[in-house]
């Protein structure tokens, strides 16, 4: 019972994601896929007797917006944003990708209080450098920026890229 739960989990927010993206594509102003992580099976007599990750996965997303490279994880929570969810691997690609002039952070979904923000690599990586454990909403949106509902998509990813990059 546990996998599935596990194997489930933030498949609501990456569900609104690939609508959003897949509206995008349709109208030519993103090319944005999915970052399948890679899995080794384990067989015992033909049977899978298990499955565990190969390697640490990179992020969610990854692809390129209007001629900007894009990358990002989701990240789902009740009230607050846990940097103890984002592994130091990640953050450190996406400071990478960052730097490299692309557009990156994490879009996180506060479904208890019905809101996503978007947190840039940068501004996540320098809350955590000042010891922060996690940010609440209302701290994402002060070093970040919201979301808002897309104008025939789920979400306005493009509206919230824009007013980062």
């Amino acid at each position: 019972m546990a996998v599935s739960v596990q194997a489930n989990r933030g498949a609501a927010l990456e569900d609104l994601v690939a609508l959003t993206l897949a509206a995008y594509e349709r109208r030519g102003v993103a090319l944005v896929r999915k970052v399948p992580d890679p899995w080794k099976v384990v067989r015992r007599g033909g049977r899978i007797a298990g499955a565990f990750p190969e390697r640490k996965g990179l992020v969610d997303y990854i692809g390129v917006w209007r001629g900007r490279a894009v990358a990002f994880d989701c990240k789902e929570c009740a009230r607050r944003l846990e940097f103890s969810k984002v592994p130091p691997h990640q953050l450190e690609f996406l400071l990478r990708w960052e730097a490299c002039g692309g557009v990156a952070g994490l879009l996180a979904w506060f479904w208890r209080e019905g809101a996503f923000a978007w947190l840039p690599a940068g501004a996540a990586a320098r809350a955590l450098a000042e010891g922060r454990r996690g940010l609440g909403l209302a701290e994402c949106l002060e070093r970040g920026i919201r979301v808002p509902e897309g104008r025939g998509e789920p979400l306005d990813l493009e509206w919230a890229w824009s007013n980062v990059a």
